[in-house]
């Protein structure tokens, strides 16, 4: 990503700040921030662990305790709605929708 695409800091500033910064308000590197999570990851001897499984599992354990999808959604910076659904949704609402059909058919009214 060069320069150009990042956000000013103004626009940061309004999304409620920044995760990593320089120390100066000025946003770090995406590259930078992978260095240092790799070196971190080594440290405490996690392997076959990547910086986007941990979203992933934030996510996941966010809609496993109840937070509703749109705030997921919001959580992980996507646009749309639809995104966070068709990455994290239809696990959960495939069980719910079997186990829902199978309890019809197995006690529904005869």
């Amino acid at each position: 990503m060069c320069p150009a695409e990042y956000a000013s800091r103004e626009t940061l500033s309004e999304a409620g700040g920044l995760v990593f910064d320089n120390g100066h308000g000025e946003a770090v590197h995406p590259n930078r921030v992978t260095l240092y999570e790799r070196r971190l990851r080594k440290r405490l001897g996690m392997t076959g662990v990547r910086l986007h499984d941990l979203r992933h599992h934030a996510a996941s354990a966010a809609l496993n305790a109840g937070v509703p999808m749109l705030k997921v959604s919001r959580m992980l910076g996507h646009s749309r709605i639809s995104t966070t659904v068709d990455l994290y949704g239809h696990e959960d609402d495939l069980s719910e929708a079997t186990d829902a059909v199978g309890a019809d058919i197995a006690y529904g009214d005869r």
